[in-house]
């Protein structure tokens, strides 16, 4: 009996791995994305003024969160509809073909205007494929787990994606050896690019064999635009408490890749110090997601969510202040705000899928994560870096994050006391 648990256990986490790889690869490219964007900037978009070419490239980045909200309500209903496997089969493919697309190319010199429009196309079809891996995967790992181990594997999400940070971060640290800074905004910026399209693809053939954690998928057909409009109007209570989780962890995860950008343009650190910097917050990012996970699991989510709140918002003016006078404090800053924003977003997510009706997992957590990431997502980057810019004060990320962490904080009774008891009609 003992040994038939076991290898189911082993089962089910490797089902779980197969199906975070791909969702942290969406944050491997975000944090590419960021760690380039000067090349990218003066490669499609060029200009007299190099701050015009990285506003630029990060409004591109941008382009992506608009059809997020498209790709969130088409696949979430798909994968509540006709299981979660077919969808994150298509995402992934999505995903590889339009991360191989920008890896290969040509620059504005090379096609003209065809260069940024075809940029922002290939950015478009990845915000659809996006918008939809978020709830599906999810949900995935949440059924699959064991009920004692719920929360820890819900916390994959967010860990993947500090995972896929510090890849980022190494990949970016060899370049920056083995490069000039010529090379790099030449040519070797597409090499991450297309590392991220092979293990996407990698990502696409082990997910054809995950199993399936919904009853008769084919069976069911897939919900109507009117039908996911009807269900989450009748879940005000729980997507409001999910809303405010999702804002919270959105603009705490996009400070955390906006990490290079900062230590470069506003710290002036050289490259590799950036790099190193980055690795550094991908590492706390997961371990702080994992340790959510693990202490939501044995004390319940509210707990873990308030404390791990309640100590960032006190911390993060003073670690971001100290940040800007030594390298000692950059580096505590790298450590500290990551870990403690992913301890709650590891218990969050558990506690999200808990709120949710298993019929509407992957369209309720899609739909508004796809929203709120369109606003938030897209433009938390760009609306810094250009108030870092117009104000002239370093410290905008630390308000920006103590302002979400204190509407984090109201939401988590929102989420905690919206308990599923009655799955949806609409979407049963």
């Amino acid at each position: 009996m003992a040994k038939n648990a076991g290898a189911d256990d082993r089962k089910r986490f490797r089902g779980a791995i197969a199906t975070m790889v791909c969702s942290g690869l969406e944050f491997y490219d975000i944090a590419i994305f960021a760690f380039f964007a000067f090349a990218i900037g003066h490669k499609f978009f060029p200009s007299s003024d190099p701050e015009v070419e990285i506003l630029s490239s990060l409004a591109v980045f941008g382009a992506t969160f608009v059809a997020r909200p498209f790709g969130s309500i088409l696949i979430g209903a798909y994968a509540d509809r006709c299981g979660r496997r077919a969808a994150l089969s298509f995402t992934a493919g999505a995903m590889a073909l339009s991360t191989a697309a920008i890896a290969v190319m040509p620059g504005y010199a090379e096609i003209g205007m065809s260069a940024p429009i075809a940029i922002v196309v290939a950015r478009l079809v990845q915000g659809f494929a996006f918008g939809g891996e978020i709830g599906p995967s999810t949900a995935l790992v949440y059924e699959i787990a064991s009920e004692r181990r719920r929360y820890l594997y819900a916390s994959w999400q967010p860990a993947g994606q500090g995972i896929a940070m510090l890849a980022a971060g190494v990949i970016g640290i060899l370049l920056s050896i083995f490069l000039s800074h010529d090379q790099l905004a030449d040519w070797g910026w597409r090499i991450p690019f297309g590392i991220g399209s092979f293990l996407l693809w990698v990502s696409f053939l082990c997910r054809r064999g995950i199993p399936e954690t919904i009853a008769a998928p084919s069976n069911r057909r897939i919900a109507t635009l009117s039908e996911v409009c009807h269900f989450l109007t009748g879940h005000r209570r729980q997507l409001a408490g999910i809303t405010l989780q999702i804002v919270f962890g959105t603009v705490a995860i996009y400070t955390c890749t906006f990490m290079s950008s900062y230590l470069l343009q506003t710290l002036s650190v050289p490259t590799e110090v950036s790099f190193i910097a980055s690795a550094v917050v991908g590492i706390s990012v997961g371990l702080g997601s994992i340790a959510g996970g693990l202490l939501a699991d044995m004390h319940g989510p509210t707990k873990v969510m308030h404390l791990s709140r309640i100590a960032l918002l006190f911390l993060t003016y003073p670690v971001f202040a100290v940040a800007q006078s030594s390298l000692s404090g950059l580096f505590t800053l790298s450590c500290v705000i990551p870990f403690l924003a992913m301890i709650s977003a590891g218990a969050s997510f558990g506690a999200m899928m808990a709120a949710l009706p298993e019929a509407a997992r992957s369209t309720g957590l899609s739909v508004i994560y796809a929203i709120v990431v369109c606003i938030f997502g897209g433009s938390t980057q760009f609306v810094m870096a250009l108030l870092i810019s117009t104000t002239g004060d370093p410290l905008v990320p630390a308000y920006v994050l103590m302002f979400v962490t204190l509407l984090g904080v109201a939401g988590v009774p929102l989420l905690t006391s919206a308990r599923r008891s009655v799955a949806s009609p609409v979407l049963d």
